[in-house]
């Protein structure tokens, strides 16, 4: 009888509908709007791709339709709105 892997079950965001209605680059790091705040997320944060990136590298992103998710093309780099946000406190 074949063996079925087990399934990891991950923690899930405590924000599920996050949605992004705009993403900005900066130099000290990635600027979120979303549905339910604003946030500044240093590089080092987002991902251990980003935080090594060129700038040039980070500034081509595009956000993912719905604002779910941002794709870096350069560095092959996806990431999901709703993790870069839990349990941060909006900028004012």
């Amino acid at each position: 009888m074949e063996q079925i892997p087990q399934i990891t079950r991950v923690r899930t965001t405590g924000l599920p509908h996050v949605r992004a209605s705009r993403a900005t680059p900066r130099k000290e790091g990635l600027f979120l709007v979303t549905n339910v705040g604003s946030y500044l997320i240093p590089w080092a944060e987002c991902s251990p791709s980003l935080a090594v990136a060129k700038q040039y590298e980070r500034i081509r992103m595009r956000l993912l339709p719905a604002g779910i998710g941002i794709h870096w093309p350069l560095i092959d780099e996806d990431l999901a709105v709703g993790p870069l946000v839990d349990g941060r406190v909006p900028s004012t």
